[in-house]
Parts: C-alpha cells; structure tokens; sequence
C-alpha cells in the first residue's frame, strides 16, 4: 500500500466518524429528486456525497487533488469524479439542478469567482447549498484557529455576510438557517 492511499484510507475513516450525521442533516435539507444532477464542490472522496446522492439522476464531485479523485473514482464508481477547481467548473452553463458545497466554501482560493461558476452552471430555478461553519460559534472559532495555524488561507464568513456575498452574485437567499454542524444558505437562481 502506498502512503498516500494510507493516508486517503485513514481520512476516510476520520470522516466516518461524523459522516452520519452529516448525510442525515444533508437528507433532511436537500430533498433529491430522481432527475436531480448534483454537483459537489470539494467533495473530495465522494464519502458524503454517496449518502445523500443516492436516489438522483447523476452525481459528480468537482476535486482539485488528483489523488483525492483517483481514491474516489475507485472507491464509488456511481459517482462521476472530475479534477477541478470551484473557479473554472468545467461543465457547460445551466448544466446542474443543485449543486451542494459542504464545508469547503472557505477553501476556495477565489470565492467570488467560484460563487460566479456555480451561478453560471447552475440552471434556472437551481439551488446552491453552502453549508459552512459559523465564525462566531465556539466550533467555529476552533475550526478557524486550526486553519490559521495550518496557514491554509481559508476564509470563513458569518451567515448573513455570506447571505450578502452570494446575493451579490445575483441568486436569491431563501434561507439561512443555524444547523448543529454549522449553518447551511439555500439560494436559488432565479430568472432576472
């Protein structure tokens, strides 16, 4: 075994630990259609996206780590894995029904090109779900003080910063609610 599946393997099991309850707040949140094309952004190993994709049409995991998408193309072959990065989505426009980033929004080294991508693969009447941690919650000052010290450059925003953000982008926020994993946005893209 390589040292990087290793690796993979062992973050897969850390992700186990809270995966359930993660895919059963997404469950309740999402409501998946059968014709439902999803994208995940930053899903990396496709671990959550599994549990909460399984009833729709297509699922696919936008990952910029190539051994991150390897893993997950052999570990969940049901799920289409494409190396990427949030500020070039390389699909065609209006492309996804929803299209879900859980706790990686604050990775993205261009968020405002990332919330331009999505917006533009999105198709009408789509819905963006970001689930991120709130700053100010004492998880979420944790979680950002690991980042700092790792020197990640994440940005974190607190709900109605982000709520502002993506309206800046032209889609509609029609909720921003508090979740014991954090807080999720649910913004549509609506005709203008």
């Amino acid at each position: 075994m390589k040292i990087s599946d290793f690796i993979l393997d062992l973050q897969e099991f850390v992700m186990s630990i809270n995966a359930r309850k993660r895919i059963q707040f997404l469950l309740e949140h999402i409501h998946i259609k059968d014709s439902d094309i999803i994208l995940d952004v930053g899903g990396n190993t496709g671990k959550i996206t599994e549990g909460y994709s399984r009833n729709c049409k297509e699922a696919v995991v936008l990952e910029p780590k190539q051994k991150v998408v390897e893993y997950g193309r052999t570990h969940r072959p049901r799920i289409r894995f494409v190396q990427g990065e949030a500020e070039n989505i390389p699909f065609p426009e209006g492309y996804f029904d929803k299209i879900i980033t859980s706790f990686s929004f604050h990775h993205f080294l261009n968020q405002n090109r990332s919330l331009e991508e999505m917006k533009r693969v999105l198709k009408l009447n789509g819905i963006l779900i970001i689930v991120e941690s709130d700053p100010t919650t004492s998880k979420g000052k944790g979680l950002k003080f690991c980042e700092t010290l790792l020197r990640t450059g994440a940005k974190f925003y607190k709900p109605l910063k982000l709520k502002e953000k993506v309206e800046g982008y032209g889609l509609h926020v029609v909720s921003v609610n508090p979740a014991p994993i954090g807080y999720f946005l649910t913004a549509i893209k609506e005709h203008r």
